[in-house]
């Protein structure tokens, strides 16, 4: 298993690539799918984001890490 550290490391890299702020909400979520490999084994995980509000500057927050 990986921590929520490393899989949202990946995921980081990708979430801005798939998923353009423009087109979702404030308080809108998505998801990011991420494999990881460890000792040989293959896990998948999906890394939730948020879109939020920051200063009045949207962003994709970390929401929370599925599966594993």
């Amino acid at each position: 298993m990986h921590t929520n550290e490393q899989v949202f490391k990946v995921a980081d890299k990708t979430v801005e690539l798939l998923y353009s702020l423009d087109d979702y909400d404030n308080e809108k979520n998505v998801d990011v799918f991420v494999t990881l490999e460890k000792d040989g084994q293959s896990y998948d995980y999906i890394a939730v984001y948020t879109k939020k509000s920051i200063d009045k500057v949207p962003t994709w927050v970390q929401n929370n890490i599925k599966g594993g």
